[in-house]
């Protein structure tokens, strides 16, 4: 097709020359110029070229360098064009308001079956236009319509939670996250699923932790959203998903009955997320609310299941090691590997963390087993000395090692050693709480001064 051609069609649209354009279009027959000067009007608002060139069976949802008309004038918040681009292409009398199955064959071809209005609601979520969406809804929009989010992974997802992920997308405004909480309510309102599954095996109370969407996680779960939904490929609940970063939204999700000992494919509670994610003020209130210090014994035959107590380790993260034992953690559970059992100590022990180790002797943990291994370190840095000259890591770890030695050969003192079986005896940390002892008394049997070595 000739320039002057493509000229004439843009003059005719720029001049809102409804006759000129008619005749024009006569002699289109490629999808993508159609496109692109209705893109034109859609930009320049010509309702009048609009409603031609929708007559004529140009298509408001086909994208031309990934933008439609429709998303065009969503993003320029244009409801009079939107209304055009949508209203004129299928009657509204009849919707069909049932949830979509994605794995259906029949809706693998979506844009066949679907309407404009549809794939608008869709894109309005997405991009976070409260009033597009309130519009599109009294329009007669399917609020349990599916659409491809990304079309270049095929991932496939409902309109609710394509609202929960505006908040995500780059360069998303500072408004993004208060404008979803109002399509969120709208679209539930409009009887949207709340138990939906995108293609990913993720619900909308998954995508809603991840946006830290607060208002929406407790009107879906109030809405009937499972609480304890897990996630196709690695079975994480909202839970899990929240106790890495947002305490908020964990204390929205306990208050609604989640579980604190749901372990997910990984044999991982909440817990273990939130000490792995070092957030210590949500481990603190997941123990408060009866989350267990260790892994379930349900879990724990599996091969590759690690405690709360063996990440907080890994981690070097004495805070998080004294607020586990203090909850009752056990320092002898071992974690089970593909070769071996190994408990906590001996993790510390291999990153000469030696503030943990005493740590894990002042709770308690067998000095007969302790003496074993540190000796074990000792006679392994001996033999390097025999061949090599040691590195000045290997003399700082020797040193410490003997000296460790040379404290673990002592009698205990008296007191540790009450202390010890008074807490292994304890049924938990809250009863010792209630129970009618001096503060002092209290403080050093919950072991509120266990950073401090006592050996």
């Amino acid at each position: 097709m000739s320039f002057v051609f493509c000229r004439s069609l843009c003059k005719a649209v720029e001049d809102d020359d409804v006759s000129s354009l008619q005749k024009l279009l006569r002699d289109v027959h490629d999808v993508k110029i159609e496109t692109a000067v209705l893109l034109s009007a859609v930009h320049l608002a010509q309702h009048n070229c609009i409603k031609v060139l929708i007559t004529n069976g140009c298509d408001p949802v086909f994208q031309l360098e990934g933008t439609s008309a429709v998303q065009c004038a969503i993003i320029k918040n244009d409801l009079k064009t939107l209304l055009l681009l949508v209203d004129q292409q299928h009657s509204l009398d009849v919707v069909d308001t049932k949830p979509v199955d994605v794995r259906s064959h029949i809706y693998r071809s979506w844009y066949a079956d679907k309407r404009p209005v549809d794939e608008a609601l869709f894109i309005a979520s997405g991009i976070g236009n409260v009033e597009a969406v309130k519009l599109l809804l009294e329009c007669g929009s399917n609020p349990n319509c599916c659409f491809y989010y990304d079309d270049d992974f095929l991932v496939t997802c409902s309109v609710l939670v394509a609202a929960c992920l505006s908040p995500l997308r780059h360069h998303a405004p500072d408004s993004a996250v208060a404008s979803a909480e109002v399509i969120v309510q709208a679209l539930v309102n409009a009887g949207a699923d709340v138990s939906r599954r995108c293609s990913t095996g993720m619900t909308p109370l998954h995508w809603a932790v991840k946006a830290r969407l607060v208002q929406s996680l407790r009107l879906l779960v109030m809405s009937g959203a499972d609480v304890n939904a897990q996630r196709a490929n690695d079975g994480k609940t909202p839970l899990m998903m929240a106790a890495e970063c947002d305490l908020t939204a964990v204390t929205t999700l306990l208050s609604a009955g989640a579980s604190t000992d749901t372990s997910d494919h990984e044999h991982s509670t909440a817990l273990c997320h939130a000490v792995r994610a070092q957030s210590l003020p949500i481990a603190e209130y997941l123990l408060q609310q009866g989350a267990s210090p260790d892994v379930p014994v349900s879990s724990f035959h599996a091969t590759g299941t690690y405690t709360p107590l063996y990440w907080a380790t890994t981690k070097c993260n004495c805070a998080m090691v004294v607020l586990l034992l203090k909850w009752g953690a056990s320092v002898h559970q071992a974690v089970s590997s593909s070769s071996s059992y190994i408990t906590a100590f001996h993790i510390a022990l291999c990153l000469n963390a030696f503030d943990l180790l005493d740590v894990f002797l002042a709770a308690g943990f067998d000095r007969a087993i302790a003496y074993k291994l540190v000796c074990g370190g000792i006679d392994n840095i001996y033999g390097k000395k025999l061949t090599d000259l040691l590195s000045l890591n290997d003399c700082i770890k020797l040193e410490h090692l003997q000296k460790l030695c040379s404290e673990l050969s002592q009698p205990q003192k008296l007191k540790l050693l009450c202390r010890i079986t008074i807490r292994r005896h304890m049924v938990s940390l809250r009863r010792l709480c209630e129970l009618p002892l001096p503060p002092a008394l209290r403080s050093f049997l919950s072991f509120e001064n266990l950073c401090i070595p006592y050996l």
